[in-house]
Order: structure tokens, then sequence, then C-alpha cells
């Protein structure tokens, strides 16, 4: 066999299977949310969220870009002094 295939083979596969769900979790959460399902919505995104600890900020920031791009100010007061340590 050739070195490739066990490059392809040198992986977590509980770690990848996480790494998949994450997204899907995050879709389905956002579809829920089109049908007015907050309940549901949260607990996909609490569920994805436990994969990825990193999930919430990313997912903050991506919130701030989508206002600025809407031509909102997503910089509240409150905001600014969780961001600057105040």
């Amino acid at each position: 066999m050739d070195e490739t295939f066990y490059q392809s083979l040198d992986y977590d596969p509980e770690v990848r299977a996480k790494e998949l769900a994450i997204p899907v979790l995050v879709n389905q959460a956002a579809e829920l949310m089109q049908i007015d399902n907050a309940e549901s919505a949260l607990a996909k995104y609490k569920e994805a969220q436990e994969f990825d600890a990193q999930l919430e900020q990313a997912y903050k920031r991506q919130g701030w870009v989508d206002a600025l791009n809407q031509g909102e100010n997503p910089f509240a007061e409150e905001v600014l002094r969780e961001l600057l340590g105040r």
C-alpha cells in the first residue's frame, strides 16, 4: 500500500465525526429558527457548541459582519466594554 493510504488513516475518527457534525447542527438550528422553533434551534446550537468551544466566538463575529453588511452597528456600548476588557 502506498503512503497516501496510510496518511488518510492518521486521524481520530471521533474528532473527525464532530468536525463534520458541527456545520450540520448549526444549519439545522438555522432551519428551525426559520419556522419559529427557537427551543429546538437552541438545543441544536448547544449540541454543536459542546463539540467546539470556539463556535460561539465564530458565530458572534459572523453576526457582527452580517450587521455591518446591513449598515447596522453591532458594537453596542456593552459589547465594546467586553471587547476592551473594561
